[in-house]
């Protein structure tokens, strides 16, 4: 009975809480314009049946300018979505509603992209 009553978190509250992670398979490589990410694409079923398992993984690559390359570095693991919205405000000396909705939108195109998953806080 402990947890039934709870009042339910509601969904905002929950992604500024949340902790983005950055998938391990991803690679990284510094350009001029920023940084290139590169990750494995996932195998099909078909691709799995058909193509011989030595054959070369498929990979992605994806392009950040140097606002995405910061909130890449700043995603240490620790930091709640909430905490990356406030560093990227003061870094870039932006308002805290502009960061909030660059940042998200960001980290939603990244997370679609399986580049990073974002992952509850444990509770105390």
């Amino acid at each position: 009975m402990l947890g039934l009553f709870r009042k339910p978190q509601n969904h905002r509250d929950a992604l500024l809480a949340a902790i983005p992670l950055r998938n391990e398979l991803v690679r990284e490589k510094p350009t001029s314009a920023g940084l290139r990410l590169t990750a494995p694409l996932r195998p099909s079923t078909l691709r799995r049946v058909f193509v011989p398992s030595n054959a070369a993984t498929p990979e992605k690559s994806f392009e950040l300018d140097d606002l995405g390359a910061w909130v890449w570095h700043a995603l240490d693991g620790v930091r709640s979505v909430e905490q990356l919205i406030h560093a990227f405000a003061d870094h870039h000396r932006v308002n805290l509603r502009e960061a909030e909705v660059s940042v998200i939108a960001f980290l939603k195109t990244l997370a679609q992209r399986n580049l990073i998953g974002l992952v509850a806080p444990r509770r105390p």
